[in-house]
């Protein structure tokens, strides 16, 4: 059904859901996390819209944050686990194929 919204991915024999928290290959030695919120089947990246896309909203490890101006002070920062990610409002559309698996 492709005018609806998609709930479900089957990808290289795993099934993702929305709502899913996905690790998605940025580059050869670069993994981000992120939530899955929809599945696109065609049409969601311009210029390439027979391909299939999954728009995603970001999770940031904190070394990638202000997080001064976020509120932490500095003395909270000892605090912070080295794998400890932060939620974010960012989204974006992306291929499928940068799906590494869920997390």
């Amino acid at each position: 059904k492709m005018s609806g919204s998609i709930s479900q991915l089957k990808y290289k024999g795993t099934t993702f859901n929305v709502g899913d928290c996905l690790m998605l290959r940025e580059s050869n030695v670069k993994i981000l996390v992120c939530k899955l919120l929809e599945i696109i089947p065609s049409g969601g990246i311009p210029n390439y819209e027979e391909w299939p896309s999954i728009r995603v909203q970001w999770y940031y490890h904190w070394s990638e944050l202000d997080l001064v101006n976020l509120g932490v002070k500095e003395s909270d920062l000892i605090y912070l686990g080295e794998n400890e990610l932060f939620y974010s409002d960012n989204s974006e559309t992306v291929y499928i194929d940068s799906i590494l698996g869920k997390c």
